[in-house]
């Protein structure tokens, strides 16, 4: 999170954000179940709130606490894109290290570079496979042609 200046009072994502970074530092275990509960929930909870909800794999709606925390302390911008509060997980072991601002906008650039470049890849793989058939169609034309002409002589 960005540096406050003297003098300016701090928002309620940024006094969300400092007081989740601490329990987490009280007491790492607590916070990791307690963000990694999930209640579930009627579709009017996702429709008529602000509270961030999921439907998983089995069709049901849940939220968790911090659906719940950015439903009260996300700020919206004059374009309707929100920073709120993040769970910050560690890559190697799944464990909860903390809690960030996220940036709807910069989070939508970052996919859309990732949407982009999986693409570039995807198209290069296409063309690689494309090429790879068309080798292999050549070989396979060759050593046809071979057969006939043995059959010939």
């Amino acid at each position: 999170m960005e540096d406050k200046t003297q003098g300016e009072e701090q928002t309620m994502l940024g006094k969300a954000l400092d007081l989740l970074n601490k329990a987490v530092k009280a007491d790492p275990d607590a916070m990791h179940q307690l963000v990694n509960y999930r209640v579930e929930c009627l579709d009017s909870v996702a429709q008529d709130t602000p509270i961030v909800t999921r439907k998983g794999s089995d069709d049901r709606r849940r939220f968790g606490v911090v659906g719940l925390i950015n439903a009260l302390v996300q700020e919206k911008d004059e374009d309707g894109s929100a920073r709120r509060v993040g769970a910050r997980w560690d890559p190697h072991y799944g464990t909860l290290i903390g809690f960030e601002i996220v940036d709807e906008k910069e989070e939508k650039a970052q996919k859309q570079a990732i949407a982009e470049q999986l693409g570039v890849t995807r198209m290069k793989n296409t063309l690689e496979l494309a090429e790879e058939r068309k080798r292999h169609e050549e070989e396979r034309r060759r050593h046809e042609a071979a057969k006939r002409s043995e059959g010939k002589e």
